[in-house]
């Protein structure tokens, strides 16, 4: 008589060909136990429990048997085998082990613009993307990394990476005023393909000076576009002004009011600061030769010009000039009276802009002797002054008359 004999025994994980690590979920613990019953009884049952689940072993011959628990919960936990005879005599074995959670990856990830070497440039037109990743536990490995690049909220590109290896992403084209967004995903080598993802932001490119790569200009704010310019994407403001050597263009950015509206000086003479100016260009309507875009709050900068010959007019104020408009038809002529001692500048726009324009700055005097000073015309616009009396006459199309009054009430029409 006597208790069972255990004689040797084992507990293997079934993961891969690890014989030790036991994971929740993929892995198996495979018991082997070798056992002889004393005085003459023989082994009736074995059985293993583990976390609350007993499975009977399976005799394989000559004393040895074997068996599988599942190991769903992590923590050192005990497998309790228990031999028992014919006799109903038994033995109980304790077997530690120490089950891992299975977890999704760790990731880290690394993305910024580039130059064609991988070294970081905000200016280069490539994105450097290297991602690191870990199973848990570390013993399964990774199988593949992907990574989704977005730009502005759409993918661009799907792309495999190496474990830790950077990817040089891009071919030079990448924009510095794109959003780009980086969506890395990795994939354990486990049965259950645990994956995780991970994000990175690539911001667009905060440009305080940027000289224009290979060429000659600069830009505040913003990327250079261009060679031998002076770009900003801010407000320039001034403490003594902006001196213009040769053009000098204006956009004024109200509402309503873009480029195309904008106004343009040229001067090439300080003494005549006027005597060479291109036409100031607003929307007109083809049909009618109608101005549109019509705003009041513009304001030209203080300039002066010598009309007479013996005094100078200022042309603008500080404050908000008063605007009027009219019209001459095709063929036709308009007659204005000017109030004394006022002053105007005056446009003439019509729907045939290459021939019927004109630019003009009109005074009169305290006795009623209106003078006038031609900027700019074309060959359609004819204008004549005959005491306080204005004629325009245009041909070939009709226009648009607007009357800036500087000083004194606006051009009145009198035919």
């Amino acid at each position: 008589m006597g208790s069972p004999i255990i004689n040797s025994y084992s507990v293997r994980s079934n993961w891969a060909s690890d014989d030790s690590l036991f994971i929740t979920e993929i892995t198996a613990a495979t018991v082997t136990i070798n056992c002889t019953a004393q005085g003459g009884a023989t082994i009736s049952r074995v059985t293993a429990s583990l976390n609350l689940i007993t499975t009977t072993l399976t005799a394989t011959g000559g004393g040895t048997y074997v068996g599988t628990l599942p190991t769903d919960e992590p923590g050192s936990v005990d497998i309790i085998v228990v031999v028992t005879d014919s006799n109903n005599e038994s033995t109980t074995l304790r077997l530690p082990i120490v089950i891992k959670a299975h977890l999704e990856p760790v990731l880290a990830i690394s993305a910024f613009r580039c130059d064609a070497n991988g070294d970081k440039d905000m200016g280069g037109g490539y994105l450097s993307i290297t991602v690191w990743a870990n199973s848990t536990p570390s013993a399964i490995g990774i199988s593949q990394i992907t990574a989704n690049i977005d730009a502005e909220g759409s993918q661009v590109d799907s792309i495999s990476l190496t474990n830790g290896v950077a990817y040089i992403w891009g071919s030079g084209a990448v924009d510095g005023d794109t959003e780009y967004t980086i969506y890395a995903t990795a994939i354990d080598n486990s049965s259950d393909h645990i994956e995780d993802t991970i994000e990175a932001d690539i911001p667009k490119v905060v440009r305080v000076i940027n000289v224009k790569d290979g060429g000659t200009g600069v830009a505040f704010g913003k990327l250079c576009t261009e060679d031998e310019k002076l770009q900003s994407a801010w407000q320039i403001d001034c403490d003594k002004g902006i001196h213009a050597m040769k053009t000098l263009y204006c956009d004024y950015e109200a509402t309503g009011v873009d480029r195309a509206n904008a106004i343009a000086l040229t001067t090439t003479s300080a003494s005549n600061k006027f005597s060479r100016t291109s036409l100031i260009q607003f929307s007109v309507d083809s049909s009618t030769g109608e101005m549109l875009n019509k705003y009041e709050q513009y304001r030209f900068p203080e300039v002066t010009q010598d009309m007479t010959g013996n005094a100078i007019y200022d042309l603008v104020t500080s404050k908000n000039t008063r605007i009027a408009y009219s019209s001459v038809t095709n063929g036709g002529t308009t007659k204005y009276t000017i109030a004394n001692n006022s002053r105007h500048f005056v446009l003439v726009i019509g729907s045939g802009v290459t021939n019927n324009y004109a630019v003009f700055m009109f005074a009169c005097t305290s006795t009623g002797t209106a003078t006038q000073r031609q900027i700019s015309k074309g060959s359609g616009i004819v204008v004549t002054t005959s005491g306080t009396t204005i004629s325009i006459t245009s041909s070939g199309a009709a226009a648009t008359v607007m009357d800036w009054a500087i000083s004194g009430d606006n051009l009145e029409v009198t035919t």
